[in-house]
């Protein structure tokens, strides 16, 4: 439980910076990060609760509905920045919708709403890191240095993202062995520590960015 309550703190220290910078990410049209992290922080502490009173059984309908959300969340936030080139752009949009399509034909033919999908799992992690990626491709066409140090934040940013999703995802793939396995870290189950691990790391470089993005006086 130490990892979980720390994966709070990051969770909430990161709202707490976007919502106090938020003019600074408005203009960097970061802003959908305040309602996202919050949302976050509400939804994993309810999940928990819920789940610890034994009120659900599961929480994958949660995640399964968490999942798409998320890809929307960032698609929308990179697709909307001024550095995105209309090729860029293009790429996103495709991945997008068959992204979408992918989810819904898994649901409809092979899952249950209520049940882990590891197929949309691995999916969610290969579309946000085609996401950053995509983002990064702009970055670094850059040719202005006053504009590659405005957006270094954003970098800073899907540097946690590709360090999280592609790890997530190795853990995923290996989801029936990890679930079997019985070691413990910090008294969290190895399935759990995984992802909780990378979150901080994932939520402390969004926190370092936000301060990044802060107006100078």
């Amino acid at each position: 439980m130490i990892l979980f309550y720390v994966y709070l703190s990051c969770i909430l220290l990161s709202a707490i910076t976007a919502t106090l910078y938020r003019e600074s990410l408005r203009s960097m049209r970061l802003s959908l990060f305040i309602p996202y992290l919050w949302y976050l922080l509400i939804q994993e502490i309810g999940v928990e609760i819920l789940y610890t009173l034994e009120i659900i059984k599961t929480t994958g309908v949660y995640y399964n509905i968490y999942r798409p959300l998320a890809v929307t969340f960032f698609f929308f936030t990179f697709y909307r920045m001024e550095i995105t080139s209309d090729i860029v752009k293009k790429f996103m949009r495709w991945m997008y919708i068959i992204y979408i399509a992918f989810v819904l034909l898994i649901f409809v033919l092979t899952t249950a709403l209520n049940s882990f999908s590891p197929y949309i799992a691995l999916s969610t992690g290969f579309v946000i890191c085609c996401f950053a990626l995509s983002f990064l491709i702009s970055y670094f066409n850059l040719d202005d240095p006053e504009q590659e140090k405005r957006w270094y934040p954003v970098v800073l940013i899907t540097v946690g993202m590709l360090a999280f999703y592609p790890v997530i995802n190795i853990s995923f793939a290996f989801y029936k062995h990890l679930l079997a396995a019985k070691t413990l870290v910090f008294g969290t189950k190895l399935y759990q520590s995984i992802p909780e691990i990378m979150s901080i790391f994932m939520y402390s470089c969004f926190t370092y960015a936000f301060y990044l993005c802060r107006k100078k006086p």
